[in-house]
């Protein structure tokens, strides 16, 4: 088609995504065609899709999640004439519930700053809203564990910042997780982590750890099978707050969160009695399940 400068260019808004749709809106005149495409790179190198529409809105179907798609416009003017194209948008499809185990270093995902969206599937509360508390996926190599880039946290003096992992497709007490994280100092922030039943209030949070502050990496992992089944639905997240004053930096990295098998958990003992030639044990016990007692001179 030959481009008719005096043929207007749309401008295109995502209205609304799914896990598998892509909704978009443009400026538009009755009876004008508008043609659509969407694309997985933002030089359009390969068109996934194209709309010819009369409406100011066009749909996507059959996309994947959690995926960053492209979409731009453009007018068609006459017979074999049309607008230049406009300039992409681009947004992501929702998240699906994401399958265990889940390794997250944060090197596929995209660097932010002090104004940037949270890391593709995962939710916030209180940060990067022009003031401390900051958190965001970044490459300072002080506060990387592995490869070249972490989720790192500012703290502020007087607001909690959260950063709410992923939907799983495993109840949350059914999980456990895994990390390594480091503070710039022991009188940083205070990290809890734990998990929150509505990810949009912040007093829905219940910790489960309370970590040391050390400069030095360490190594955690927290174990949700002890809450209750009432909070299956309930997402992982850490919190970052309590510090003296803004400022301290975090680094949270290589986080693994996989499904553990209920019905078979080590049982915790207890010693009840014990007289000169013997003792009596006990252990929390469920129906059904098959138990084996060993005892031994050696705690090894």
């Amino acid at each position: 088609e030959e481009v008719n400068p005096n043929c207007e260019v749309p401008t295109p808004v995502v209205l609304s995504t799914t896990t598998d749709s892509l909704a978009v809106g443009f400026t538009y005149e009755a009876g004008q065609t508008t043609q659509v495409q969407i694309s997985a790179s933002e030089t359009f190198i390969t068109v996934l899709d194209s709309i010819l529409t009369q409406d100011s809105v066009a749909v996507f179907g059959n996309l994947n999640p959690a995926t960053q798609y492209y979409v731009r416009v453009r007018n068609v003017c006459g017979v074999g004439t049309t607008s230049r194209w406009s300039d992409p948008v681009s947004e992501y499809t929702a998240c699906a519930p994401i399958s265990l185990p889940y390794d997250e270093s944060f090197e596929n995902m995209p660097l932010g700053n002090q104004t940037a969206a949270d890391p593709i599937c995962w939710n916030s509360l209180n940060v990067n809203q022009g003031s401390y508390p900051y958190a965001y996926v970044n490459n300072s190599t002080s506060y990387v564990k592995t490869g070249s880039q972490s989720l790192y946290f500012r703290s502020s003096s007087s607001t909690d910042a959260y950063m709410i992992l992923p939907e799983f497709d495993a109840p949350t007490h059914s999980l456990r997780m895994s990390f390594s994280c480091k503070f710039e100092s022991t009188s940083s922030g205070i990290l809890y982590v734990g998990y929150m039943t509505d990810i949009s209030d912040e007093s829905s949070f219940v910790n489960l750890l309370t970590v040391n502050r050390t400069t030095a990496w360490q190594d955690l992992e927290v174990d949700y099978t002890t809450i209750s089944a009432a909070n299956a639905n309930a997402r992982l997240a850490f919190k970052y707050g309590d510090g003296p004053s803004n400022n301290f930096y975090l680094g949270i990295d290589d986080i693994h969160v996989e499904g553990i098998d209920t019905n078979c958990l080590a049982p915790n003992v207890y010693i009840l009695s014990t007289t000169p030639d013997s003792v009596y044990a006990a252990w929390n016990y469920k129906v059904g399940n098959n138990m084996e007692a060993q005892i031994s001179e050696d705690a090894d």
